[in-house]
């Protein structure tokens, strides 16, 4: 199976992709798909953006005397290269976490794959979040005069899509960071562990669901704190 047919599987026959030796290798192909949508996103963004409301919007919260002072350090150059670099370094860095993880919970089921096919399983499998691109257009151009935070480049988050905190507010980092398309992303892991491994899809989504429900568990604990 070549790999633009292992890519098209992906979104379209999963279990199949997870039978072709490209989601075994080739790590860097999805990774790099991933990397650069979500580098033209932001780019695009903050190109488009009425950047004098953003910075308004990011300093809403400062002391008055403050706000000026904020704005001199939240410049367009700044937020581009802050963005860019949490992306450049945080999505690889997760992925290998992540694969870190699960080559140590197959081991106790003695696999015999290696630290590598996991980092490219999981970065295969994370390939949807490369549609966050057409989305972030899509609500560039739907926008009234680009007046757009950067929480509300993603319309299926559930607070996009139910609950509509403002930015700031205690569960708003935590309900806009999960998503759809994050979603998507991790039943198509819980199906690939489960074809893997030989696991049930209850146990193959205990293990992959195990370390988010350890952090988003502590993110919500500090956000129901965060309320009193």
């Amino acid at each position: 199976m070549s790999v633009k047919m292992a890519a098209l599987n992906i979104f379209t026959d999963p279990s199949r992709a997870f039978l072709s030796e490209q989601t075994e290798n080739k790590a860097w192909l999805p990774l790099m798909v991933v990397l650069l949508a979500s580098i033209v996103s932001f780019l695009v963004y903050y190109q488009a953006v009425d950047f004098a409301w953003l910075q308004d919007n990011l300093v809403a919260a400062m002391e008055p005397a403050q706000r000026e002072a904020g704005k001199r350090i939240l410049t367009m150059k700044a937020l581009v290269i802050g963005s860019l670099l949490s992306v450049v370094i945080l999505v690889p860095l997760t992925q290998l976490l992540l694969a870190g993880y699960l080559h140590l919970a197959a081991k106790i089921s003695h696999s015999t794959r290696t630290f590598g096919a996991w980092f490219a399983l999981v970065a295969w499998t994370a390939l949807p979040s490369a549609l966050f691109l057409p989305l972030t257009l899509g609500q560039l151009l739907l926008s009234k005069n680009f007046q757009l935070s950067p929480e509300q480049l993603n319309p299926f988050t559930v607070n996009q899509l139910l609950l509509h905190l403002p930015s700031g507010a205690p569960w708003q980092s935590l309900t806009d960071s999960i998503n759809l398309l994050s979603l998507w992303s991790l039943g198509l892991l819980i199906m690939g562990v489960r074809n893997w491994t030989q696991r049930s899809t209850v146990s193959a989504a205990v293990v992959v669901l195990l370390p988010y429900g350890v952090i988003y568990g502590l993110w919500a604990l500090s956000a129901a704190l965060g309320t009193r």
